[in-house]
């Protein structure tokens, strides 16, 4: 779970923007495209929540990050409020219920 700003310490990165900064190290919010892309990769169904997101490019990375939506499964949300929070809680584990773990 993210609020979507991103920690400089992750990925030994030491900024938020482009893809590589002036001393050739990934950038957070490149490592974290190049993560969910490795887990949608795996196999791994993502969900994702923006909540009081201030920043549009934490919005659309969390909204990149998401496994595509399916039928009636969305997997991004954007909540602007304890309300909004809860109830795409309360969505994602209605629709977490009906899928089965394999190894």
């Amino acid at each position: 779970m993210t609020d979507g700003e991103f920690n400089l310490s992750y990925f030994d990165a030491t900024s938020v923007g482009g893809v590589y900064n002036d001393a050739g190290k990934e950038t957070t919010r490149t490592a974290a495209t190049k993560l969910c892309a490795a887990m949608r990769d795996k196999g791994i169904e993502i969900f994702t929540i923006g909540f009081k997101l201030d920043k549009t490019n934490a919005a659309s990375t969390l909204q990149n990050c998401a496994s595509p939506d399916t039928g009636s499964v969305k997997h991004f949300y954007q909540a602007a409020d304890g309300a909004e929070l809860d109830s795409a809680f309360q969505t994602i584990a209605r629709n977490i219920e009906t899928l089965a773990l394999t190894k």
